[in-house]
């Protein structure tokens, strides 16, 4: 009996932990699925300008042959004029894009991008280093972000400056996310921002940045620091090195 006992245990013990295991997965996979849709998302907004891009090189090449000048201005003023305006509104630049070396984090940011660009965000863009390493967990760094960027973007979206700015860079042995925005700061206090439900657009909104608090406790060492400002709010995920 008591081997039968200790059998059974035993069973009991692996049928346990596998059920973790699984519970796990499932959980990671739920996370991940934002993000994976978001590239998806920004692969299709890419094929969907090359092919626009396409059509309009091929009318201004059968302007030029035929040296209609004034299709060319057409051409101009209907399409090119417009895109050159969102180009003006972001201070993109893509070599430091480019500095992002992970494709999937990389991805994310230029879908965030992107997304605040299509809402006539002004968005800055810095990362004059490499970034290759995040010091934890890549897939949680990227929630971290993600929620960072969506409560910037549905911040600014309600200001009249419409303005979010992201660097990232490193010091000593610190990974520094930096990411600010124009936002209504009118009763707002930091306490608020990071309580669970808080959000700008109601009460079916708003748990982002509890998420990324509940993230960076997994984490010793790591901390977020938040100024709001004056119509600006200010945050920066700071991560240390671990040896």
């Amino acid at each position: 009996m008591f081997f039968a006992l200790l059998a059974f245990l035993g069973i009991q013990a692996r049928n346990y932990l596998i059920q973790e295991i699984k519970d796990a997965k499932a959980e990671q996979y739920e996370n991940s699925l934002p993000y994976y849709l978001e590239i998806e998302q920004l692969y299709r907004e890419l094929a969907g300008f090359r092919h626009d891009f396409t059509n309009i090189l091929l009318s201004l090449e059968e302007s030029i042959k035929t040296e209609d000048i004034a299709l060319i201005t057409s051409v101009y003023s209907d399409v090119l004029s417009e895109t050159q305006v969102g180009i003006n509104r972001t201070k993109l630049n893509v070599a430091d894009l480019s500095n992002v070396l992970n494709p999937a984090l990389k991805s994310v940011i230029s879908a965030k991008v992107l997304a605040a660009q299509q809402k006539n965000i002004l968005v800055t863009l810095e990362v004059k280093e490499n970034i290759e390493n995040c010091y934890i967990d890549l897939l949680d760094y990227i929630r971290i972000v993600s929620n960072l960027l969506d409560n910037a973007i549905e911040g600014a979206i309600v200001t009249k400056k419409r303005l979010l700015r992201i660097a990232l860079f490193y010091k000593d042995d610190l990974f520094f996310t930096h990411i600010e925005n124009s936002a209504n700061t009118k009763n707002m206090t930091i306490d608020r921002m990071f309580s669970n439900g808080f959000s700008s657009k109601g009460t079916s909104h708003g748990h982002g940045l509890n998420n990324v608090q509940r993230i960076l406790q997994k984490y010793p060492n790591n901390w977020i620091e938040t100024t709001i400002n004056n119509g600006q709010i200010i945050q920066t995920i700071i991560i240390k090195k671990v040896s």
